[in-house]
């Protein structure tokens, strides 16, 4: 569900993996065919709609940051704040 949200934030940063996607998914804006599978396939496209409320971020952001990981992009609280509220 967050898929396209991470898309987003992270194929700037690795324009051969955005250029490989592209390909793969058969459309210039991998962010968007993401989005349109999701769409096709009935998943949920909002974190609201899995029963994830405004006030659970802020203990999603402190998991996810206890436990950081290999990332193209740099990824702190205001990234994660502003990419879950997207989701959201």
């Amino acid at each position: 569900m967050v898929l396209p949200h991470v898309a987003a934030f992270n194929l700037p940063a690795v324009p051969r993996a955005r250029a490989a996607l592209a390909r793969a998914l058969h459309d210039d804006d991998p962010v968007a065919a993401l989005k349109s599978l999701a769409r096709g396939l009935g998943a949920p496209l909002r974190l609201s709609e899995l029963g994830v409320r405004e006030s659970d971020l802020r203990a999603v952001i402190d998991e996810v940051l206890t436990g950081p990981y290999a990332n193209p992009r740099p990824v702190g609280r205001a990234e994660l704040e502003q990419l879950l509220a997207e989701a959201l």
